[in-house]
């Protein structure tokens, strides 16, 4: 079985973002003392959000908008929260400027309610001219009674129907469907299904509601020892719709000193709030002024999906395929392209590659043994003491003599060990230390 160990990258490369985006990613990852890799998931989310309206023509017949479905995996007081919320503020500033306007329209209706003198007539008219209250954007209630009524304001106001759902521990998000429902629900298919924009169909206590194109965008935080129990293989293809991103030790700047300062983060929200102006458009990967080079590249990426393991004929296949255009759309607009060029493709590309190896890592760790467990625990302590004897293993283990010594034997059979009899040939003389590469990485 491969090991997590065993799959390289060559990490995130921020500079696919423009600069804004850039220095907001470098400077809030070292200022709060997170991953760049976190504060990028919130970004996402965000661009999701804003170029929403736009859509790719893949071939004729298939079309994809932007949604992602992120997940920053990491232990608790690793800072997930925080580069979610703080990269998602030019999205609330919006919300609350609609609030805001909702609010005041509000008290104007009342205070002609208050008129003195009206006819009942004028009275009705009035009543019956009450504002509704906007679509939300953002949304922090997972039930879909609640976020379809959202999505249906959306598509009657003419828009492409999509929020925003963030839970700072996706646990919940995934304990709480059809939690109160005593002869189960539809909701977990729901949300299956509104990754890939599905029309919606709900009958609610009071009405029926029909949404066309229904998308959501879902980001939030998991703790590695409940990830399994969450999103674990179940052979349903949610674990396939998630970009996952994960804790890759201790991040750069621990200095408290270290801040992102507010000329950057101004610098980011007004640049989102602008993406979030562009006008609507319709990219294509199939007008002949687009096909040099850019299938190419898609094609490539295909590629190297099958090198990492995920075939073409999977439903992992499909959804990495769908995810690397919607990567596609975001860059696209980031960059005010008016057309998917070539360096468009390879920003996406070089992104998805990334999201899909940790993707592969989350589900090595979600299919770990106890013994695989303890062979990272045993690796991990000889890595930092550099060498070990196989008592000192077993008490860090609390494993009986036997069993670690056949966990120790099997290791150094697989080159994952090694050992040395530095004082005499008696096995608790022994010494095990990790094998050491030569120049060749052999």
């Amino acid at each position: 079985m491969k090991t997590a160990r065993q799959i390289t990258k060559d990490g995130l490369d921020i500079s696919v973002f423009p600069p804004d985006v850039r220095d907001f990613i470098k400077g809030f990852a070292v200022g709060s003392g997170s991953q760049e890799a976190y504060v990028t998931s919130g970004v996402l989310a965000c661009a999701a959000a804003m170029c929403d309206q736009h859509e790719l023509t893949v071939k004729p017949g298939y079309n994809e908008r932007s949604n992602f479905f992120l997940c920053i995996v990491g232990k608790p007081g690793v800072t997930k929260s925080a580069p979610i919320k703080s990269a998602l503020k030019p999205l609330m500033a919006i919300e609350a400027k609609v609030n805001r306007k909702h609010k005041k329209a509000i008290e104007d209706w009342k205070s002609q309610l208050k008129e003195k003198g009206l006819k009942a007539p004028d009275r009705a008219a009035i009543m019956a001219a009450q504002p509704s209250r906007p679509p939300c954007k953002i949304v922090t209630d997972g039930s879909i009674e609640a976020l379809i009524l959202h999505l249906e304001a959306q598509y009657d106001g003419d828009q492409q129907p999509h929020c925003v759902y963030i839970k700072d521990e996706l646990k919940g998000f995934f304990g709480g469907m059809d939690k109160y429902k005593s002869k189960g629900g539809d909701e977990y298919e729901m949300w299956l299904s509104l990754f890939s924009g599905s029309d919606l169909v709900k009958t609610l206590v009071s009405k029926t509601v029909f949404v066309e194109k229904a998308r959501t965008t879902v980001i939030g935080g998991i703790q590695p020892e409940v990830y399994n129990e969450c999103m674990g293989d179940k052979g349903d293809g949610m674990v396939d719709r998630f970009m996952i991103a994960i804790y890759e030790g201790d991040p750069e700047a621990t200095d408290i000193r270290a801040f992102c300062s507010k000329e950057t983060i101004h610098r980011y929200n007004e640049f989102m709030l602008f993406m979030g102006e562009q006008k609507r458009i319709e990219f294509s990967f199939w007008k002949d002024s687009h096909r040099e080079g850019v299938l190419d590249l898609v094609q490539e990426f295909h590629q190297w999906c099958h090198k990492l393991g995920i075939q073409h004929d999977t439903g992992a296949f499909k959804k990495w395929e769908q995810q690397f255009y919607r990567l596609c759309i975001v860059f696209a607009c980031m960059w005010e392209k008016t057309e998917i060029d070539v360096e468009t493709v390879r920003r996406a590309r070089d992104t998805a590659a990334f999201y899909a190896v940790d993707w592969l890592k989350a589900k090595i760790m979600s299919s770990v043994t106890d013994d695989d467990k303890q062979k990272t625990k045993i690796i991990t302590h000889i890595d930092k003491k550099g060498s070990s004897k196989r008592r000192d293993l077993q008490i860090l283990t609390r494993l009986p003599k036997k069993v670690i010594m056949a966990i120790l034997q099997e290791m150094v059979e697989e080159g994952e060990l090694k050992r040395v009899n530095k004082d005499g040939d008696l096995e608790t003389k022994a010494v095990y230390e990790l094998p050491v590469e030569d120049e060749n990485g052999n």
